[in-house]
């Protein structure tokens, strides 16, 4: 099996367990006619779960059709796609709890003023677009990248600083091809055949398969933070269940605890045999978001 077969496989399995996290977490969306679009009717008190749940489905999905951009030779497209993974899986971290945060402190305000920008719809009165001259609100990139630093520990070989401009560089690579700059689109250009469109580009790229390899190993690593997320969630459930002597419903929250348990070791395989069989450019970066497993 090749390089690129290989990460296809894993893309796939993990997906498969996102699915099924999402599945054991989430209740199923409503048809709204007014929006033609599946939605969730009620997110109170679910909001934070369907933020990272949602968000981390399309990470995943995202990076899957990635993987058949590169293994079909359309690496430059590939980094366009890319850059919507990372800044996808950053906003992920920034909206999950810093280690050893006070009970009430979580979320934080700019936490809630995400998640109510998260939830708005693009146009509320479709037959009225017209009406909505207002832009999203995003989370500011400067804060996503210092979102990592949160997660270390002060004995960390890297500080908080360094791990958000590590993380605003790869973002600040990534981005060139998201807006097609000179430089990243002179990667298309071959001697033998001119600017390469619409056939498999051979050419140099700074998007080598290293970065790649390095994306999908991202995917999996916040996958298995959210996993670690709805163990501790679930965890709390069945006691408090326990405690108001609601046989029922802890025995069902305690299902649901095992089987997210299970989902979480898959992927944490996963994340083991990416470090095992590429070379992971984030030596140093990768240690952060796995030092938040430690803290909660």
């Amino acid at each position: 099996m090749s390089d690129i077969d290989k990460l296809v496989s894993t893309g796939k399995e993990v997906a498969k367990n996102v699915s099924q996290l999402i599945s054991i977490c989430t209740p199923r969306p409503d048809w709204l006619n007014n929006q033609d679009g599946w939605r969730h009717k009620n997110t109170k008190g679910i909001e934070l779960k369907l933020f990272l749940l949602t968000k981390l489905a399309g990470s995943i999905s995202t990076a899957n059709a990635m993987l058949l951009l590169v293994k079909s030779g359309f690496r430059f497209q590939a980094g366009i796609l890319a850059r919507s993974i990372r800044e996808a899986n950053l906003s992920i971290a920034y909206m999950l709890p810093k280690p050893n945060m006070k009970e009430g402190d979580y979320p934080t305000k700019k936490q809630k003023k995400a998640l109510d920008e998260f939830y708005k719809e693009t146009w509320p009165v479709p037959e009225h677009p017209f009406e909505v001259t207002d832009q999203r609100s995003q989370i500011l990139l400067k804060e996503l990248s210092a979102g990592l630093g949160h997660f270390q520990s002060k004995d960390s070989d890297i500080s908080k600083h360094d791990a958000g401009q590590v993380a605003l560089q790869v973002l600040r690579l990534l981005s060139d091809y998201t807006h097609m700059a000179y430089p990243r689109l002179m990667e298309l250009w071959e001697p033998e055949r001119g600017y390469v469109m619409s056939k498999k580009q051979n050419g140099p790229s700074l998007f080598n398969f290293d970065q790649i390899a390095g994306i999908i190993h991202d995917c999996c690593n916040i996958a298995e933070c959210i996993a670690l997320f709805m163990v501790k969630l679930y965890e709390g459930l069945n006691r408090l269940s326990n405690l108001e002597n609601n046989t029922n419903k802890a025995d069902m929250f305690l299902r649901k605890l095992n089987s997210i348990k299970s989902i979480k070791n898959n992927i944490n395989k996963l994340y083991v045999e990416l470090e095992n069989n590429f070379s992971i450019p984030t030596a140093n970066s990768k240690k952060i978001l796995r030092e938040f497993k430690g803290k909660q």
